[in-house]
């Protein structure tokens, strides 16, 4: 997951703001959409490549990607993803078809306030991704 913000203080960095203590706040980054497989990703990589940003990718068998707008939850980021993968053209489709691997990863960095955060994925979403063929996948990055 690539941050698009300045890096969070540690837990354990109180900072001064006018008098008041701030802790790192946990925060939803973002969702990578990862794809591994033995095929040609090619033609996937370049239908999604152009409304999405790819991260990386390694010669034809695997590939990164992040959605190039801002999201606030991991749902509304996956729900933009997925809207994507079903309008693919077959070209692209059969690719991801075929892949090995298909993952939506929600990067979360953890921080010391609050003490515990939900972030929901609904049914109907979640069924969504299970006609893809995909996963739902959690990183926790570490203050």
């Amino acid at each position: 997951h690539r941050r698009r913000r300045r890096p969070l203080p540690r837990t354990d960095e109180v900072v001064g703001l006018s008098g008041n203590a701030h802790i790192a706040q946990t925060t939803f980054l973002n969702v990578d959409l990862e794809v591994r497989g033995a095929n040609d990703l090619l033609p996937l990589i370049a239908a999604l490549a152009s409304d999405k940003i790819l991260l990386h990718h390694k010669p034809s068998y695997f590939a990164s990607f992040e959605v190039s707008q801002t999201f606030k939850t991991p749902e509304d980021c996956i729900a933009a993803f997925v809207d994507l993968v079903e309008r693919l053209p077959a070209s692209a489709r059969e690719p991801w078809d075929y892949a090995d691997a298909r993952a939506f990863n929600i990067g979360i960095q953890a921080g010391g306030e609050p003490k515990s955060v939900a972030y929901s994925i609904s049914s109907a979403l979640l069924s969504r991704v299970a006609q893809l063929g995909a996963s739902v996948e959690v990183t926790v990055y570490g203050v």
